[in-house]
């Protein structure tokens, strides 16, 4: 699971107020996992990932080659960050190094003094520890809510203050390949001569690396628009309880700045990142433990909706209209042969003739038949439109003037539209 100690945390503590941060400004979300003592050239063995190496760079830095094979050693490791006692064998970081590391955003810190490196380990892992118990109790917390094993924890309630309620928000990314491919040259999973995808460590790890970042992203997107989060991380997915006030259009607003600028900070640090990688669900508002599982299932259904419809990326549950309704018939072998049945007779005719009369229909009803946007909406004269219609009467055999037959024949068209075919249609 991802550790709660990143760089930026580690620099605030007291050994390491001495330091300079030298390079690599851009990695300072890096989870730091450990602390090493390392001076030996051949780095890459001794090294695990998630460590802050520290060094007086004794056995190598008296060549500018070994120090750079020693620096590429530890970014290939996926260490944390490097942090050099200048003085003993380094007197200046030379620009080649710090060249490598601002490319990389791989902190380097130096100490223009001697520090005790003992100091250093000590204090660091005992936060490491601690922030980890935390962590991993939030992460439990979290998945025994939303299981609705409520009655069965102990631990902070929801909401905290009479004016506040919660929401889940599951937040799926998608292209996880580029988004681990992107992140510090990561390495590529090794494939056997059948094809088949054999697990690398270093995949792990970078993984583990993938979803500290994405946590820490997450949590100052939305404590920036002022919500409380408390969040568990999956392969693919962050499930996140956010708490705020209840008033739906504060809602919708922070959570579309919220959102931007999450998409933004990922677009920062993943290249490249594309509009579809990022989707997001919002369930229902919650004002007890007890209803947070129904919540989070409905931000499933939104998170679903989001990843058939194009556009917008991120929805709340209870705005999403009918395709609430689409969501739950959109298995249903049932409402397909509905669809087909309000349907084929247009698509038929459009597949044999090459119109657009489907399309059309679409329109027409979008507009709530007003024939006027939909000429304009459809860039057609308003007498090619009253032919289409009049071709669309005669192949239907419906009356549109009936609400009960025009609802079914809209409702179809979406469901084609969802469930059934290209969903960029809607």
């Amino acid at each position: 699971m991802p550790n709660c100690v990143r760089v930026s945390d580690a620099l605030k503590r007291p050994p390491l107020r001495s330091s300079r941060l030298v390079a690599g400004s851009g990695g300072l979300w890096r989870p730091v996992r450990w602390v090493h003592i390392l001076d030996v050239p051949n780095a890459r063995e001794h090294i695990r990932g998630g460590e802050l190496v520290l060094t007086t760079g004794l056995g190598f830095g008296q060549r500018l080659e070994q120090f750079q094979s020693f620096l590429q050693q530890l970014m290939d490791g996926q260490a944390a960050a490097l942090c050099i006692e200048l003085g003993t064998t380094i007197h200046e970081l030379p620009v080649q190094i710090r060249q490598m590391a601002d490319q990389a955003n791989f902190p380097i810190l130096v100490f223009p003094e001697r520090v005790r490196f003992v100091d250093i380990t000590e204090d660091l892992h005992k936060q490491i520890l601690i922030c980890e118990r935390e962590a991993q109790y939030e992460e439990d917390w979290v998945e025994a809510v939303i299981a609705g094993r409520a009655t069965r924890i102990t631990g902070d309630g929801l909401p905290r203050t009479p004016n506040t309620c919660c929401r889940v928000a599951v937040l799926a990314f998608q292209c996880v390949e580029s988004l681990e491919a992107a992140s510090l040259n990561a390495v590529q999973q090794v494939r056997s001569p059948s094809g088949h995808s054999q697990p690398d460590s270093r995949v792990d790890r970078l993984t583990e690396s993938r979803q500290g970042l994405l946590r820490h992203l997450i949590q100052s997107a939305f404590c920036s628009q002022g919500f409380g989060v408390r969040l568990t991380t999956r392969r693919e997915s962050v499930v996140c309880l956010l708490e705020r006030s209840s008033k739906e259009r504060e809602w919708t607003h922070a959570l579309d700045a919220a959102f931007a600028e999450l998409h933004a900070a990922l677009s920062r640090q993943f290249e490249p990142l594309t509009a579809t990688t990022l989707r997001m669900g919002v369930g229902r508002v919650a004002t007890t433990l007890v209803e947070i599982p129904s919540s989070h299932e409905d931000a499933q259904r939104a998170l679903f909706i989001c990843q058939r419809v194009p556009s917008p990326r991120w929805r709340m549950y209870d705005e999403a209209g009918v395709f609430r309704w689409l969501s739950l018939l959109a298995d249903s072998p049932d409402a397909a042969a509905v669809a087909a049945s309000d349907l084929n007779k247009v698509t038929d005719y459009d597949r044999q003739h090459g119109s657009e009369l489907l399309h059309t229909l679409r329109v027409y009803l979008d507009c709530d038949r007003s024939k006027q946007r939909t000429a304009a909406a459809l860039y057609i004269h308003r007498q090619t439109l009253y032919h289409r219609l009049e071709q669309l009467a005669s192949i239907l055999q419906s009356n549109l003037d009936d609400p009960v037959q025009r609802l079914s024949l809209h409702l179809s068209l979406y469901y084609q539209a969802f469930c059934m075919s290209d969903p960029n249609s809607i």
